[in-house]
């Protein structure tokens, strides 16, 4: 009886050893073996870092920071490119943005700091040297004297009637 007393003690002594040597995981921290599964992953197929046999975690980020399409949380590749193509400033791989200005301010188009209308990147006249062109508009067509996209006569800054749809007034004068 004293034997069976001294073989239980033993046995919880080695099991309470061996449990603790597992992390919240369910992992040995020395064999590195899951204790559901007995494998190197566990029951979700992640090893002890976290990694699954892919070598992504379960936000599906690998060791680096990547994801599959090596791009990281914050969206931007290792090149500093999102997945549209643009950095953080909003310029593409070619060094303009979508209205075609560089960071230096120069214009594709043209290759000034003023595109084919006469607009800087800042949206200043060149004729001018203000935010409204010798007639009166702005680079967003807004009407220096009315403030809206139409003229004192109706006109927009394509010349089209706000009343007609055409080039032409209700008196059918442009």
């Amino acid at each position: 009886m004293k034997n069976i007393k001294i073989i239980i003690a033993i046995g919880i002594v080695i099991s309470m050893i061996g449990c603790s040597s597992y992390n919240e995981k369910g992992f040995n921290k020395t064999t590195k073996r899951n204790w559901h599964s007995m494998g190197y992953a566990d029951k979700y197929g992640y090893d002890i870092d976290g990694y699954s046999d892919g070598g992504y975690n379960h936000s599906g980020y690998d060791k680096y920071g990547y994801d599959t399409e090596n791009y990281k949380k914050d969206g931007f590749n290792d090149r500093g490119y999102n997945r549209d193509g643009y950095d953080s400033g909003g310029y593409k791989k070619d060094g303009f943005n979508d209205e075609n200005w560089n960071k230096k301010g120069i214009n594709r188009e043209t290759m000034t700091k003023y595109d084919r209308y006469g607009w800087s990147k800042e949206y200043k006249n060149k004729q001018t040297e203000t935010i409204y062109d010798k007639y009166g508009w702005s680079y967003y067509g807004l009407n220096k004297n009315t403030k809206t996209k139409y003229d004192n006569h109706g006109f927009d800054i394509n010349g089209i009637n706000d009343e007609t749809n055409t080039i032409y007034n209700k008196e059918g004068w442009t």
